[in-house]
């Protein structure tokens, strides 16, 4: 074949042309085809072959390339006669072509070789134990838990939150990196392995210290913080200050999604949450926060493992540093609904309280100073508040935050659910209907009697031996929205219904997309066939 037809063929077939006699025949064509296709069948095994291996593939496919272009060379030379020229230059043109289709064909099968054999599926980064080593107590959440108290040392998993208590805590992440909690801070770990750890702080304040170059992130309020070999301090302490500050080397800060370089020795003010502060305010340290006795007692620490400690290695403090006792104070709250509100009371022990902020949500019981404050009360002496700010048939969550010497020492939650604004029941009724041999169906109907002021229905269905509920106690529970349009309502249900299956139903009254009522209950079962 031709060597311009050759190069014409091989672009053609690389695009899906098929084989004919003529092609077949030709003996240098077919050697390409045959190491394209040997390259692209061994480019899915696995495991990929060794370096080695795919270093002499690589070398073979270059030495066939300079083969070819060198014989072209020494077939055609030079133009040494240009009477030659006119039937030279096509010649040197097909020449040209075969030579350029397989440089294109070689640099892609080539790439696709070592794209093919470098995409390996990359092991998971090894989780770290996340340990508290100090032996306090603290308060400690799994994902869909209660929080419940612990006293270290004790291993968390993954995905955590800990909260300290009247007690400083240190949680190790894997012997790689640390974090110290102040009293009364709480942290939330989303991440913790050998490539990087992701946490957030919620309240209070954190001593970071990272010893190797893993990605190490702290969310905070509208900002966050990396760090790699470096030690900082993340500070959200209610009424103090709120910053991040870069204790030892540099910490990169992100904010209103802009980035910022904080060098060591600088502190990023966060401002206060109510006001809309746009660009960064960056300042070195002041030295009365250097040598406060927080940063003093983590340097100790620091300094008894035989770390770096930055900016603080030349501050030294103005007096002997001991860490304060232990916070002690104690809040008894209870909370209530009367004819006038939802009444709160409170008892203070141990501590004498400064001012407090009443914290209140409807959908949450994690409440926290300030993001839920509701109202602040600022004489020492109060212990009741009473709430009329509220919706009847709604779930309420309280708690009390008390200041005392610039710390914040908070309540239980309390739960009070609020009484349905009207009085009356819902009357359900249930029949078994048949429409063929073997297709059954249940038919319900309600009625909502006396003062009832609702505006929605929920059917609430369960094969499980317990009454039904919205939401759902199992995902095998089945539940269906009905708008209101009077106090009667009808549905026929025909959803996967299994013979021999004994179904229960409630109907459930909405208002203000909360339930305030469920009916009786009915159950129908479904015959066999």
């Amino acid at each position: 074949m031709r060597r311009g037809k050759r190069a014409d063929w091989l672009i053609k077939y690389f695009e899906g042309a098929q084989l004919s006699p003529q092609t077949a025949q030709d003996s240098q064509l077919m050697g390409i085809l045959h190491l394209a296709e040997s390259l692209k069948f061994a480019s899915l095994l696995r495991p990929a072959p060794n370096p080695e291996a795919q270093a002499a593939i690589r070398n073979r496919l270059v030495f066939m390339h300079r083969e070819s272009v060198g014989a072209r060379k020494k077939r055609f030379g030079l133009f040494r006669d240009h009477l030659l020229r006119p039937v030279l230059v096509d010649e040197r043109l097909w020449a040209y072509r075969t030579a350029v289709a397989f440089s294109i064909i070689a640099i892609l099968v080539v790439g696709l070789w070592f794209a093919v054999t470098r995409i390996q599926p990359k092991a998971p980064p090894a989780a770290l134990a996340i340990t508290i080593t100090s032996e306090v107590e603290v308060e400690v959440k799994l994902p869909g838990e209660d929080w419940r108290k612990v006293k270290g040392p004790y291993q968390l998993p993954q995905e955590c939150e800990i909260r300290t208590l009247s007690q400083r805590a240190e949680v190790d992440l894997g012997g790689i990196a640390l974090f110290r909690l102040d009293y009364q801070s709480h942290m939330e770990i989303a991440e913790a392995n050998s490539e990087s750890v992701q946490m957030t702080i919620l309240s209070g304040r954190a001593y970071h210290r990272i010893n190797e170059n893993l990605q190490y992130r702290v969310g905070m309020d509208q900002a966050s913080c990396l760090a790699m070999g470096t030690a900082l301090d993340t500070e959200l302490s209610g009424g103090e200050i709120r910053a991040i500050l870069a204790i030892q080397r540099d910490v990169r800060v992100f904010f209103r999604e802009k980035k910022y370089l904080l060098a060591q020795g600088n502190l990023f003010d966060l401002g206060q949450p109510e006001q809309e502060q746009e660009e960064a305010r960056i300042s070195p340290i002041p030295l009365d926060i250097l040598k406060s006795e927080w940063l003093m007692w983590n340097k100790q620490l620091d300094e008894l493992r035989g770390w770096d400690t930055g900016i603080l290695s030349g501050v030294t403090p103005d007096e002997r540093i001991e860490p304060p006792p232990p916070l002690s104070g104690e809040i008894d709250l209870s909370a209530y609904e009367t004819s006038e509100g939802i009444r709160l009371e409170w008892q203070v022990s141990l501590v004498e309280p400064e001012s407090f902020a009443i914290l209140r949500s409807s959908s949450s019981n994690q409440l926290l100073y300030p993001r839920d404050l509701y109202a602040e009360i600022t004489r020492s002496s109060t212990r009741a508040f009473l709430d009329t700010k509220y919706t009847q048939g709604y779930i309420y969550f309280y708690r009390i935050a008390m200041f005392s010497e610039g710390k914040i020492i908070y309540s239980d939650t309390v739960r009070v659910a609020t009484k349905r604004p009207t009085s009356g029941n819902i009357v359900l009724t249930s029949v078994l209907l048949q429409s063929s041999p073997g297709v059954y169906s249940i038919q319900l109907k309600w009625i909502a009697e006396g003062d009832l002021k609702l505006e929605g229905w929920v059917i609430c269905r369960t094969s499980n031996d317990y009454e039904p509920t919205y939401p759902p106690r199992s995902g095998e529970d089945f539940y269906v929205f009905k708008n209101f349009d009077g106090p009667k309502g009808s549905y026929i249900d025909s959803y996967n219904l299994e013979p021999g299956e004994v179904y229960h139903y409630r109907v459930a009254g909405l208002y203000q997309g909360a339930v305030v009522i469920y009916s009786n209950l009915t159950s129908q079962t479904i015959p066999f066939y």
